[in-house]
């Protein structure tokens, strides 16, 4: 399974199956993330926006733009 992120995403669904497995939890709730194919959380639109020079790409990181997103 290949996640769009490229963050490995199914490496949690064990994780979350033991949980489930083996925490009593009182309510669960599913939810699903959703952007346009053109939104900044997708690394490869990064540079759809200019960044200050002290921003260097890479995954998990902290964007500082010139304008509001």
């Amino acid at each position: 399974m290949k996640c769009p992120a490229g963050q490995d995403g199914e490496e949690v669904i064990p994780v979350i199956n033991n949980l489930l497995d083996t925490v009593p939890f009182d309510l669960i709730v599913y939810t699903k993330d959703w952007h346009l194919e053109d939104h900044i959380s997708f690394v490869e639109n990064v540079t759809q926006r200019p960044l200050t020079r002290k921003c260097k790409v890479c995954s998990f990181l902290d964007l500082s733009f010139l304008c509001s997103p």
